[in-house]
């Protein structure tokens, strides 16, 4: 078996060499069996007239900080390592270049902030909050989850000017609304925020953007999914129609899998659109237009007409949207509109029909009696 050329540099210790300021011939190496360093001769220099290869710009494969040219002396345990996992306190001695360009070791002060890169990377959350907040240079890259228990209760962001929390151009603060209520950003003065300010509940995400010194760009990184409410109305005695007046028809009938698209649905979960307690309403938990469809069908036997209104906020059957009433033809009249609902807002389905006696509400295969909206787009 072929045996390899093994070679071996001159070589020793840093004092050695130091002493016997030895004359490597041009292009001969040397090297200090102690602290790693290795210098190439140029056949008149001594050793210590030589400077260290590529001319010391590393830290030394042996020893300390310490020894390297390249640090004149400091001592490593006056640095903050950016590879370094710990947290623990270093030496508060640090370099400071003066204006002359000469470089200064100082003391450190508590205001001299910096952190390492397992400070930056120990938590994506920068904080959790449950009431309005101010963004601030310790949520830069980082998760302010803002959690608002009620739908109704807003929880305001501000995004104050570069004069009072001077944020770096470029810098980004993400912010997800983590329970029901939206999150409301907000300028400070003289702060332009250009996008979509509302953070809707249920889980939406956004990244503020720092795009100049007091401008943000709002980006809708995920949208918590839209509200989408259907209730089938309550078909049989239980749900009479008097003739000759309109009745708000109650919306607690149970699913009949077997009809198509009849089945009670609320994306937000039991009980938050509608509930038994108030088995008339459907009540907004997100501001902005609702596509609303409202279809009923009765007894068709002796030619009933059939009116559907849409109710809003209590108001009487008959004096609410006006044009809304909608006569039907036959016995399944079908309501279909684009309204505009704040959060809070409540709508009920008053239905009238004039046979003469009272009637009930059907559910048939393919024409059942339902109310059903969908979240379209904001205010």
């Amino acid at each position: 078996m072929a045996v390899g050329t093994r070679m071996q540099q001159r070589r020793a210790t840093a004092a050695t060499w130091a002493v016997s300021n030895y004359v490597l011939a041009a292009g001969e190496l040397g090297v200090t069996t102690d602290t790693g360093i290795i210098k190439v001769g140029d056949g008149s220099n001594g050793w210590n007239a030589l400077d260290p290869a590529f001319d010391s710009h590393y830290l030394p494969i042996l020893g300390k900080a310490a020894d390297s040219e390249l640090l004149d002396g400091i001592s490593s345990a006056g640095f903050l390592q950016v590879g370094d996992a710990t947290t623990a306190a270093t030496a508060d001695k640090v370099v400071k270049r003066l204006s002359d360009g000469r470089a200064k070791v100082i003391a450190g002060t508590a205001v001299d902030d910096a952190v390492n890169l397992s400070q930056l990377t120990s938590s994506v959350i920068s904080r959790t909050v449950t009431a309005a907040f101010t963004l601030a240079l310790t949520d830069v890259g980082k998760l302010i989850v803002a959690n608002s228990s009620s739908y109704a209760t807003n929880i305001a962001g501000t995004v104050p000017p570069n004069s009072s929390v001077a944020i770096p151009v470029g810098s980004f603060v993400d912010i997800l609304s983590g329970d029901k209520g939206p999150v409301i950003l907000t300028p400070g003065a003289g702060v332009t925020i250009n996008g979509s300010v509302p953070v809707y509940g249920g889980g939406s995400f956004v990244r503020l953007i720092k795009t100049a010194t007091d401008t943000w760009r709002v980006t809708h990184v995920s949208l918590s999914p839209p509200p989408l409410l259907r209730r089938i109305v309550l078909a049989g005695a239980s749900n009479t129609l008097p003739s000759g007046f309109f009745t708000k028809v109650r919306l607690d009938g149970a699913d009949t899998p077997s009809y198509p698209y009849s089945n009670n649905q609320d994306t937000l979960g039991a009980n938050e659109q509608w509930s038994s307690a108030a088995n008339t309403k459907m009540y907004s938990r997100r501001s902005g237009y609702y596509e609303v469809r409202m279809q009923v069908s009765i007894d068709p036997s002796g030619g009933n007409r059939l009116f559907i209104e849409p109710c809003m906020n209590g108001n009487t059957a008959g004096d609410n949207l006006g044009a809304g009433i909608l006569r039907g033809d036959g016995t399944t009249p079908v309501f279909t509109q684009l309204i505009p609902l704040a959060v809070g807002d409540y709508m009920e389905m008053a239905v009238y029909q004039d046979g003469g006696s009272s009637a009930t509400i059907q559910q048939q295969t393919y024409v059942n009696s339902f109310v059903e909206w969908n979240w379209v787009r904001p205010l």
